[in-house]
């Protein structure tokens, strides 16, 4: 089994549930959400369900499955799937806003990672570089079989997984994607920075949203872990009106 959540040194949700029940989420947010998301990245593509099943695929990575401390960051090799899976298909610019919408859906804890042992005000490559070099990036289980169907919708992506999986990928593969992200991302004239960071917010929240609402009742509310039965502040307001989203509805389609 691949977890995706541990409470000390308990499972207590397997890695492909997640993955599935953030898309069943985003199911039913999408009739809201996805006009807006496709007139804002421009394609028709469901750029969202995509992020969803891509966003968590550094967790599979020994580093994570093993160690799950320290400051290595998931979401890091989660970008570089994102990105090399949707280049070939859509191009690097939207390709660059799907990743960093990736790279983002957990940003306090991705920036905090590096900002307060380094005393950065931002977070450098040097530290993703580090990060990357230093801990095990091969993959602890088939990442193909881990990443269930939804996975062959996307063939490119697919070919990466595959490559991963036979020990072709290296850090040095992995931060030059980075670098390619945040070039595409936060260089350039303030027009196209204002739009690059608008299209990625676009993917971001329904990415979010999807993903942690899926936790909460994964986790929580299917009784797997009592520790808080609140949630998050996006969870709490999702649950109660903000999204078209039925708690009881959920619990009982998830659990």
């Amino acid at each position: 089994m691949t977890c995706h959540a541990w409470k000390g040194d308990q499972c207590v949700e397997e890695y492909g549930r997640h993955i599935k029940r953030a898309l069943t989420v985003w199911e039913k947010l999408r009739p809201i959400y996805f006009p807006a998301v496709r007139r804002a990245i421009g394609v028709d593509l469901d750029v969202v369900e995509y992020a969803i099943v891509v966003h968590d695929l550094g967790k599979l990575a020994k580093a994570y499955q093993v160690g799950r401390r320290g400051e290595y960051r998931h979401e890091v090799v989660s970008a570089y799937f994102a990105y090399k899976g949707l280049e070939p298909v859509v191009g690097g610019e939207i390709a660059a806003v799907v990743a960093a919408a990736v790279l983002l859906h957990h940003e306090p804890i991705l920036t905090s990672a590096y900002i307060s042992g380094l005393g950065e005000r931002y977070l450098p490559i040097y530290a993703v570089r580090k990060m990357l070099e230093e801990h095990d990036l091969s993959p602890a289980c088939d990442p193909l079989a881990e990443a269930g169907d939804a996975v062959n919708k996307y063939p490119e992506l697919k070919k990466e997984l595959e490559r991963w999986g036979n020990g072709g990928l290296t850090p040095r593969d992995m931060l030059e994607v980075v670098k390619e992200i945040v070039v595409q991302t936060a260089v350039g004239d303030s027009a196209r920075l204002h739009a690059m960071r608008a299209k990625a917010a676009a993917v971001l929240y329904p990415l979010v949203v999807s993903d942690s609402v899926a936790a909460h009742v994964g986790r929580s509310l299917c009784g797997c872990d009592e520790r808080d039965k609140k949630g998050t502040k996006i969870v709490d307001l999702a649950l109660k009106g903000a999204e078209p989203l039925d708690v009881e509805a959920l619990r009982r389609e998830l659990c």
